[in-house]
């Protein structure tokens, strides 16, 4: 039997990024801050390019963020992965069960 879980976009995940996930951030900080070339204030008031990280090395994100950032890079065959492939999802206390199969 399988249970649905209905997760909203806004919900929180943890992952662990992998070394290529690192520098698609990075790579994505510097383009951002080529387009903002000479508004130092701006640029100064961005939050780092890497997220904080757990003692284990994991991240939280709202899932939209992962679609995001990641989601072209999400290929079957890929050479290479953001993050690990498992993905930590924290469920509200008002997690609702859609219905089981």
């Amino acid at each position: 039997m399988e249970t649905v879980l209905a997760i909203d976009l806004n919900s929180f995940v943890y992952l662990k990024l992998t070394s290529f996930g690192k520098k698609i951030l990075q790579d994505e900080r510097a383009a951002l801050e080529y387009t903002l070339a000479g508004k130092q204030a701006i640029i100064a008031s961005l939050p780092p390019a890497l997220p904080e990280e757990d003692e284990n090395g994991y991240s939280r994100w709202p899932l939209w963020k992962v679609f995001n950032s990641f989601g072209v890079y999400l290929n079957i065959g890929a050479d290479e992965l953001p993050f690990l492939q498992l993905i930590q999802v924290i469920l509200p206390e008002t997690t609702i069960h859609l219905e089981e199969k």
